[in-house]
Order: structure tokens, then C-alpha cells, then sequence
């Protein structure tokens, strides 16, 4: 079975400490973060149904878990990127694929024990075209959240900027491209007036 594995190393390259995540299913790794008390939240999947579920794993400043859990019913939901927000907790990005075959954007909110608050799907909006994927997240100086993401338009890959408030409701979205793929994979708020968006 796939494990998740993390290596801590001091400014020089050495290493301090390795670490392997394991359990009765496969599992991956695809985000982690330095927590504000010191650890690291680390994000990712494992086949916990037979479909893939989000995995997050909490450790302190040495790598030991201090608690995981798995959000995911029998339909495939993967976690791509998560911040810690101003309150300890935690949002979770991804997306997941319900029985319509239409894959939506997945946003998780959880307290700092990683205990779920709530949880939105948000879809694509072309049922003939439904790719979609969350890449960054950021929490804006309100209390929003503001997601930078992709999905398929008229066949072509576009970015898609959204800004949700606290309890995951769309105040406004944009799609941004042109007659290439583009992507976009982080935002960050400039001031309470200006966001800068990464996009390729």
C-alpha cells in the first residue's frame, strides 16, 4: 500500500526527522502547512471505501500525530490544498465526483480538531463539460475565503477565481482565459480592495 511521507530538514539541507503516515489503505500526500502552534497539518487521500476521501492528519513541531480524520462517503472526494484559518481551524479544498458525474469544486470548514463545521460542493455550471479543481485558498481580511481553481469552458481549461464568506456562500465568482489553458493556482489579498492572483 501507497504511504504518506514527510521529511523535515534544517536550513543547511540535514535531516532532522522523517516520518511515515500509514494505514490500512493506500494513501497521498498533496498540501501540508506550519500550524500556529507549531506543528503541521498535512492534507491528502486515501481509498478508505473503495473511492478516494480526503485525509487530514495533524502532527506537532516532531512529526507525531496528534489526530487525523477522513471526510468521504462512497463517491470519490480528493483534497488538493488547505490553510489554516484566523480562527485555528481549517479549510480544505478539492473536489469530488457524485453519482451525476459532474465533478464539483469540494470545500470543507472544520474547527482547529478537524472536526467538520460544513461542507460545499460547487459545480462547474456546463453539465457537458464538468472538470473542475480547487489549486489555493486564502482567508481575506473579512472573514472570507477567496478560491483559485480551474474548469473546462466551451472545451478550452480556464481559471476560476470565486470569494465565499465564512459559511462557504458564493458572493461572486469570475472565469479568467483566453484561447490557451490557463490555471490558476494561488491568491492572495494585496489589501481589503485588491487581490493578486496566480495564473498559468
Amino acid at each position: 500500500a501507497a504511504d504518506l511521507y514527510v521529511m523535515k530538514l534544517n536550513s543547511e539541507g540535514t535531516e532532522l526527522w522523517r516520518k511515515t503516515y500509514s494505514g490500512d489503505n493506500p494513501g497521498f500526500g498533496h498540501s501540508m502547512q506550519l500550524t500556529s502552534d507549531g506543528g503541521f497539518v498535512l492534507f491528502g487521500g486515501t481509498n478508505l471505501y473503495g473511492d478516494l476521501d480526503m485525509w487530514l492528519i495533524k502532527t506537532d513541531m516532531n512529526g507525531t500525530i496528534q489526530w487525523e480524520k477522513i471526510f468521504g462517503e462512497r463517491i470519490p472526494e480528493v483534497g488538493t490544498t488547505i490553510i489554516q484559518t484566523k480562527d485555528n481551524g481549517f479549510l480544505l479544498g478539492g473536489w469530488t465526483l457524485p453519482t451525476d458525474l459532474n465533478k464539483s469544486m469540494l470545500l470543507i470548514k472544520t474547527d482547529e480538531e478537524g472536526n467538520m463545521l460544513w461542507e460545499k460542493a460547487i459545480d462547474a455550471g456546463y453539465e457537458n463539460e464538468p472538470y473542475v479543481n480547487t489549486l489555493g485558498l486564502n482567508e481575506a481580511s473579512d472573514g472570507s475565503f477567496i478560491i483559485a481553481g480551474e474548469k473546462i469552458v466551451l472545451n478550452e481549461k480556464d481559471a476560476w477565481m470565486l470569494k465565499t464568506d465564512m459559511n462557504g456562500t458564493i458572493l461572486w465568482d469570475i472565469i479568467i482565459g483566453g484561447a490557451s489553458d490557463e490555471y490558476g493556482c494561488g491568491v492572495e489579498e494585496i489589501n481589503d480592495e485588491q487581490l493578486d492572483v496566480v495564473n498559468e
